[in-house]
C-alpha cells in the first residue's frame, strides 16, 4: 500500500503529509498512472472539507505527493470511542456532503467513502481524505446522472485483516459489489451508510463474514427501528433516499443531502444547533490504503467468505456478483474455464472482454482486483501447480505455463488441440487428457509427452478432467462412454486402471485430502466419503450445491474445488441460443422465435429447409428440421445421439454422425425417420461434405495415433480411403461447388488455419487464412470462401487460374457474439443469395461466479 509520512516543508514553513508509492508498485506503469491521476484530481479539488495537494514529485524513481497534513481523529475512531450526539452527527454529515458536492462539481467520485477516510479536527472542521481512486466522470448520458466509465472500487488484501474488511464492505454500494460501473450515486450510498452509523451507532449492513455482509448490502433493508426517536424526518428521509439499492431511484446529488441536513441543523426539525468536535481529539495522519479497481469487462467477480463461525459450523456460505454484461466466460466447445489454487486463495479463469481474445484472468480471493495475464491469448483449460505459483494452460496446440505474477509464458510440450484438462502433481509431473487419445504425462520442465493409457485401453472411452491424488501416483478422471460416464483411477507409472463403483453420469469429480469426493451430476454437486485405496464410497452422497452450470459439450460442469475446501462454480441454467439471419453487413433479422441450444445449421440444397442440431449442451443431441417457408419445425426421430447434419444434394436425406450403435459412426436419416448406415467402423467418424451426385462423402476420422484425418467414403464401392492422413488435426470440411477444391482446417502450423487442396487427388495446396481461421464454407457459386477468425466472419475471393487457385486478401464482413465450433466444423451456413444463418447466444452459460467456504468435510457424513 502507499505510505503517508508526516514531514515539514522547510521552504514554506508548514507541516505536510508525503504520500509515497512503495518500491514494488513504483515500477508498475498502471499504478503510476493511477498515482499521477490522483495528483491531478486532487489539485483540481480545493475545498475546506477536503485535503489539499501541494506538489507532485519523484525521488530515486519513486513518485510522491506532498499534501496537507490533517491532524485529528478519524471518524472511525470517534464512533468507536463513544456515541456521537445527534446534533454533532448531523453537523459532521453536513460537512461531508459539502466535500462530496465540491467533488461532484468537478466530476470526481470518491468511491471509498467510509469513517476511516474522514478526519475530525479539533477546530470542529471535517476533512474527507483519500480521493486516491476517484475518477473524472464522463459526460452525462441523459439520465441526469454523470456516469463514470471506468472501474468500480474493490477491496485489497490490506482490508481483509480482522476489524477492517467488514468496515469497508459495509459501505460498498450494490453496484460496486456487483462489479458494475459507478458514478456519484455510489458515494451517496456510502454517505447514507456513514450517516446511519453516526446517528444510530450501528452499521446498516453487517454480517459475521464478508460474504454475509455483502449479501446484506444486496438483499436486506436496514433496521430503521434502531434510529433514535428524536431523529428528524428530514434525516430519516435523507437516509431512505440514499440507501435505495437501485441507483436510478437513489438520491442523485450531494447538494440535496446538504439541503436536508442544513434544514435539520437550522432547527426546522427541533434539533438544537451545536458544535462538532468540542471534546479533545488526538491527531494523526490516516494511512491511505491502496484500493484497486476491478477490470471493466472482467467476466467474473466474487468474494470468498470464510468467517470463524462458518468454519466452526461446517455450513456452506456463498457470495456472488453478476458478471459484467459485456464480458464472457469461456464456454467454447471442450473447455473448462475455472481453476483454483491448492490453498484456495487464488482463482484463475478464462474469459474475454468485447473484441478481445480469450485470456487467463487471475485474482486472489482476498482481493477484488482481477489481473489479465498478457501473452495468454487463446488459453483454455487452466490448472495450477501444486505450490500455486504457476498456472498451466493449453493454447494453439501447446501446453504452456505462466507465473501467477505474470511474465512470459513458457512452452512445456506440443499437444493435440482437443485436450480435455490437465493436473499438476507435487512431484513436478503434469498429466493431461486428449479427446479419444487417452491420458498423457510430461515433466513440468518440458519435454516429449508420454502416453500413460490409450483410450482403447480405457474401455474405448473419451477421457477427461484429470486430477492427481495427493500421493502423486494416481490420477482420478472421467471416462465418457455412450451408456454414460464413470470415474476411474489410473496409475501413471503402470497405466493400470480401475473403475470407481457406485457413481455414474458424472461430469467431473474432485477429491479432497480429507477423504471427500465432490462430483457433478446433472447440475448438482454431490459430496461423499471416498476411500481411494479401496476405490469405493464409504458413505452416502449428499447434496452440496444445486444449479451448477453444465458444460456437457465438454462433458463437464463449471466448478472447481481446492484441497483446502474453497469451491467456485458458475451457477445458472444452461444457455440457450436463437437462430438468426445476418447479411454481409452484419444486419440481423430473426429466423425463428424458438430458442434452444443449437449447433451446426445446414441449409437444404434449395434453401427452403434448415437442419440443425438441437439440445447439444444438454447431451441429448438430436436433429430438428425447420421449414423456412411455412415456419414449421419437426424433430427427426432416431435412436442415440445425432449430430452434425449435412444435407444430401438431392434434399431427400441428411447425413449425421450418430452413436446409436455405440461409437460415433455415419448414417443417413430421412426427415420421416428412416435410417441408413453409411459407415460403421471401429474409430470415430465425423462429417463432412457430399459430392454432387451423392455417391461420395468426405468425412474425418479420429485416430489415437494420427489425430483427426480426412477420408473419402465411396458409397458405390463401399470403401473408405484416406485423403489427408497426418500427425496433426484436419477437420472442418467444405467441398467447393465445382468439386475441384476441398477446404479444411488444420493445426499443423501450431494454430488452426484454413487450407484449400485440390480434390479428389490432393497434392496442390494453398493457405487461405492469414491470422488463424476455422469453419470454412463456400459460397454457392464457388467464387468466395468464408471462414471465421474468432468472432470475425471473413471472406476470401477464389478464382481458378492457369496454375491453380488465385486467392484474394481476407476481408472482414461482420463480427458478433455468435456460437463458435472449437473443433472447426462450420457452426453456420450461407444461402445462395449470400445470407448467413448464425446462432446468436441468448444468454451466457453463467452470469456470475460463486465462491463458497464450504466446510465440505463436515457437511458429508462419515
Amino acid at each position: 500500500m502507499s505510505v503517508s509520512i508526516a514531514a515539514a516543508d522547510s521552504i514554506l514553513g508548514r507541516e505536510v503529509a508525503i504520500k509515497v508509492l512503495p518500491v514494488g508498485i513504483s515500477g508498475d506503469a498502471e499504478r503510476l498512472r493511477r498515482f499521477r491521476r490522483e495528483a491531478e484530481l486532487l489539485a483540481r479539488l480545493s475545498h475546506p472539507n477536503t485535503a489539499t495537494i501541494h506538489e507532485i514529485g519523484e525521488h530515486d524513481g519513486r513518485p510522491f505527493l506532498v499534501m496537507e497534513l490533517v491532524p485529528g481523529e478519524t471518524l472511525a475512531d470517534r464512533i468507536a470511542r463513544a456515541p456521537i450526539a445527534l446534533v454533532d452527527a448531523v453537523g459532521i454529515a453536513l460537512q461531508i456532503a459539502r466535500a462530496l458536492e465540491a467533488a461532484y462539481a468537478r466530476r470526481i467520485v470518491h468511491r471509498d467513502l467510509k469513517p476511516g477516510n474522514v478526519m475530525l479536527l479539533e477546530s470542529g472542521e471535517v476533512k474527507v481524505l483519500d480521493f486516491g481512486l476517484a475518477k473524472a466522470l464522463a459526460p452525462e448520458d441523459g439520465t441526469g446522472a454523470a456516469r463514470e466509465t471506468t472501474d468500480s472500487p474493490t477491496l485489497t488484501a490490506a482490508q481483509t485483516r480482522a476489524g477492517e474488511v467488514l468496515g469497508t464492505v459495509s459501505y460498498m454500494s450494490p453496484e460496486q459489489a456487483r462489479g458494475r460501473p459507478v458514478d456519484g450515486r455510489t458515494d451517496l450510498w456510502a454517505f447514507g451508510c456513514l450517516v446511519f452509523e453516526m446517528v444510530s451507532g450501528r452499521r446498516p449492513f453487517v454480517g459475521d463474514t464478508t460474504a454475509e455482509t455483502i449479501a446484506a448490502v444486496l438483499h436486506q433493508e436496514p433496521d430503521w427501528l434502531v434510529l433514535p426517536g428524536e431523529t428528524p424526518q428530514s434525516v430519516r428521509r435523507l437516509l431512505r433516499r440514499c440507501l435505495v439499492k437501485d441507483p436510478d431511484g437513489r438520491l442523485h446529488h450531494p447538494a440535496d443531502a446538504r439541503l436536508e441536513l442544513a434544514a435539520a441543523l437550522e432547527g426546522e426539525q427541533g434539533i438544537p444547533v451545536g458544535s462538532v468536535g468540542s471534546a479533545p481529539t488526538r491527531w494523526w495522519v490516516a494511512p491511505l490504503s491502496l484500493i484497486v479497481g476491478a477490470t471493466l469487462g472482467a467476466l467474473a467477480m466474487f468474494w470468498a467468505g470464510q468467517g470463524s463461525s462458518e468454519r466452526e459450523g461446517g455450513t456452506t456460505s456463498r457470495f456472488q456478483v453478476d458478471i459484467l454484461a459485456d464480458g464472457q466466460l469461456d464456454i467454447r466447445g471442450r473447455s473448462d474455464p475455472l481453476a483454483v489454487s491448492s490453498d484456495g486463495r487464488t482463482l484463475a479463469y478464462v474469459a474475454r472482454a468485447p473484441d478481445q481474445p480469450f485470456r487467463l484472468h487471475v485474482r486472489r480471493l482476498d482481493e477484488l482486483e482481477t489481473r489479465v495475464l498478457e501473452g495468454t491469448d487463446g488459453a483454455s483449460n487452466p490448472f495450477f501447480s501444486h505450490d500455486g505459483r504457476w498456472i498451466a494452460y493449453f493454447a494453439s496446440g501447446l501446453l504452456k505455463r505462466i507465473s501467477v505474477a505474470g511474465g512470459a509464458p513458457v512452452d512445456v510440450a506440443t499437444v493435440p488441440l482437443d485436450n480435455l484438462g490437465g493436473t499438476w502433481s507435487h512431484r513436478g509431473v503434469i498429466a493431461f487428457c486428449v479427446y479419444a487419445g487417452g491420458l498423457w504425462t510430461v515433466p513440468e520442465s518440458g519435454g516429449e509427452p508420454e502416453l500413460v493409457a490409450r483410450a482403447a485401453d480405457l474401455d474405448s472411452a473419451q477421457v477427461r478432467w484429470p486430477q492427481f491424488l495427493p500421493d502423486g501416483d494416481r490420477v482420478l478422471l472421467t471416462l465418457q462412454r455412450r451408456e454414460g460416464s464413470r470415474l476411474a483411477l489410473v496409475d501413471v507409472d503402470s497405466g493400470h486402471w480401475n473403475l470407481v463403483p457406485g457413481l455414474q453420469a458424472v461430469a467431473k469429480a474432485r477429491y479432497l485430502p480429507d477423504g471427500v469426493l465432490v462430483v457433478a451430476q446433472q447440475g448438482e454437486l454431490l459430496g461423499a466419503r471416498f476411500d481411494p485405496e479401496e476405490r469405493r464410497l464409504t458413505g452416502p452422497a449428499v447434496s452440496l450445491v444445486t444449479g451448477v452450470s453444465m458444460l456437457s459439450v465438454a462433458g463437464s460442469a463449471a466448478f472447481e474445488v481446492s484441497p483446502s475446501g474453497t469451491l467456485i462454480y458458475a451457477p445458472g441454467a444452461n444457455p440457450e441460443a436463437r437462430l438468426t439471419w445476418v447479411d454481409r453487413a452484419g444486419v440481423e433479422e430473426p429466423l425463428s422465435e424458438h430458442s434452444a441450444w443449437f449447433a451446426h445449421p445446414s441449409l437444404s440444397p434449395d434453401d427452403s429447409r434448415l437442419a440443425v442440431e438441437i439440445g447439444a449442451e444438454l447431451g441429448d443431441r438430436q436433429i430438428q428440421i425447420l421449414d423456412l417457408e411455412r415456419g414449421t419445425r419437426s424433430l427427426v426421430a432416431s435412436a442415440g445421439r445425432n449430430a452434425q447434419p449435412t444435407w444430401h444434394p438431392g434434399g431427400r436425406e441428411i447425413a449425421v454422425a450418430s452413436d446409436r450403435a455405440g461409437d460415433w459412426d455415419l448414417y443417413a436419416l430421412s426427415p420421416e425417420g428412416a435410417v441408413r448406415p453409411l459407415l460403421v467402423a471401429p474409430l470415430e467418424q465425423w462429417l463432412g461434405a457430399w459430392t454432387r451426385d451423392g455417391t461420395k462423402l468426405v468425412f474425418y476420422q479420429v485416430d489415437p495415433e494420427t489425430s483427426r484425418d480426412l477420408w473419402v467414403l465411396d458409397l458405390e464401392a463401399d470403401t473408405a480411403t484416406p485423403f489427408r492422413e497426418t500427425a496433426t488435426n484436419e477437420r472442418g470440411i467444405a467441398l467447393s461447388p465445382s468439386e475441384r477444391w476441398l477446404a479444411y482446417v488444420s493445426d499443423e502450423s501450431g494454430r488452426d488455419e484454413v487450407y484449400v487442396e485440390s480434390f479428389p487427388r490432393g497434392g496442390s495446396r494453398w493457405t487461405v487464412s492469414t491470422g488463424g481461421g476455422r469453419e470454412p464454407v463456400w459460397s454457392h457459386d464457388g467464387s468466395e470462401l468464408f471462414y471465421r477468425e474468432e468472432q470475425r466472419m471473413m471472406a476470401v475471393s477464389v478464382r481458378a487460374g492457369d496454375v491453380g487457385l488465385e486467392l484474394g486478401v481476407p476481408t472482414l464482413l461482420f463480427e458478433g457474439d455468435y456460437m463458435q465450433e472449437v473443433v472447426g466444423n462450420p457452426n453456420y451456413d450461407v444461402t445462395a443469395d449470400g445470407r448467413f444463418v448464425m446462432i446468436r447466444r441468448e444468454e451466457r452459460s453463467s452470469t456470475r461466479l460463486t465462491s463458497c467456504s464450504t466446510g465440505i468435510g463436515r457437511s458429508v457424513e462419515p
